[in-house]
């Protein structure tokens, strides 16, 4: 049962006599093992949230040497593991110009706000199909949603887990790296200390390979065995002989809160913390989020992994592209869809032209452009050539 699991748990954290039957013998530390123990626990609780819809809003703060860009996020999760069922949507504020990046120009950043526009991003995954739609708000360009292979690899941005709230750095974060492989980077590499805090608070340290950086993780017990922080920090050189490096303030990490529903510890707050982008009053690069939760461990209506629960705007493609070619489906808003079943062939790799759907009151034209334009501006050079050399 999941009370003797946890007291199995909190044994293994408690006493380093105790061998799990997988580590025995196996020359783990008692560092090791109660590491583990702790890990454990967290994966244990994460893995009981099965279901659940949950919505949230928050806002994103991050310097780049031309500006920043500060605006409010939103988000909706909605998920049954059981089922192999997700739907995700998300609102991000982007630059509307580019925004370089550089960690050296950071210090220069200004402290004026870019002009920023809202970008959409959804994605349904089911058994059969996989979905995704990216629209940005003032495109002229109509949205798309996309219908491809259920193992079809989208870009992680975007794409929220939420057993991964806790344990993200800003780059893992934006990138959305996926709960196994967290889980698994965290498990797999040795700690150095394991110090208990009190109160249920647990830490866990581990150094980088390279010996000039260390990652902390602080595990609340007495909540769920829930990620309540993270930390990671670089060592400071020192140029003077026989003189130690120090360990400064954290340049990243996270801290989250958490809340009890239906027997299952959800996130109530997460804020991530990036101290390499900061603006020129020192303020550094925030992702901040409220989670306000619907559903936790219930039946999650079937109509939020459908196509129509995205409410895509109308003139929104729906395409098809898990054959050979691309096969128009729907035409969202359009009452007659005159051109559904429509094919287009699927530009091959290495290939310039690329297919551009444009839509009006009569239905789809579609203009397959650089290339043809190409063969066009090729002809009409020819043509002159030709004529002059025809005059000459």
């Amino acid at each position: 049962s999941a009370c003797i699991a946890d007291l199995a748990i909190v044994a293994a954290i408690c006493s380093s006599a105790v061998r799990s039957c997988d580590g025995a013998g196996s020359g783990e530390t008692d560092i090791q093992r109660r590491a583990h123990g702790l890990l454990a626990g967290m994966r244990d609780q994460r893995e009981r949230l099965r279901r659940g819809l949950v919505r949230g809003s928050g806002q994103m703060f991050k310097p780049f040497p031309s500006g920043t860009v500060r605006g409010p996020i939103k988000f909706l999760y909605a998920f049954d593991r059981d089922m192999e069922l997700l739907h995700v949507e998300r609102d991000d504020p982007r630059p509307t110009r580019g925004a370089a990046a550089s960690t050296e120009d950071v210090e220069r950043a200004d402290v004026k706000d870019l002009p920023i526009v809202t970008w959409h991003f959804a994605h349904i995954h089911r058994p059969d199909r996989s979905v995704h739609m990216i629209n940005v708000a003032g495109s002229q360009d109509p949205s798309e949603i996309q219908v491809n292979k259920a193992d079809f690899k989208i870009r992680r941005e975007g794409v929220i887990d939420i057993r991964t709230v806790g344990l993200l750095a800003a780059v893992s974060y934006e990138h959305q790296a996926s709960w196994a492989d967290l889980f698994k980077h965290l498990n797999d590499r040795p700690p150095d200390e394991v110090v208990d805090e009190g109160a249920g608070l647990w830490r866990i340290r581990w150094p980088t390979t390279d010996g000039l950086g260390r990652n902390s993780l602080w595990i609340d017990r007495s909540k769920g065995f829930s990620p309540v922080r993270f930390e990671m920090q670089h060592k400071l050189i020192s140029r003077e002989p026989n003189v130690k490096g120090g360990w400064p303030e954290p340049f990243g990490g996270c801290e989250a809160t958490w809340t009890e529903i239906n027997g299952v510890w959800v996130p109530l707050t997460y804020r991530i913390e990036d101290q390499q982008y900061r603006d020129a009053e020192g303020r550094p690069a925030t992702y901040e989020h409220e989670f306000n939760w619907e559903l936790v461990n219930e039946p999650i209506p079937l109509e939020w992994f459908e196509i129509e629960s995205l409410h895509a705007p109308k003139g929104t493609l729906v395409t098809d592209h898990r054959g050979q070619d691309i096969v128009l489906t729907r035409v969202i808003g359009e009452p007659d869809n005159r051109d559904v079943g429509t094919t287009y062939s699927i530009p091959t790799a290495g290939e310039p032209s690329r297919i551009v759907y444009r839509v009006n009151g009569h239905g789809i034209w579609i203009f397959v452009g650089m290339s043809a334009l190409g063969i066009v501006l090729i002809l009409l050079l020819y043509g002159l050539r030709r004529s002059k050399e025809t005059r000459g």
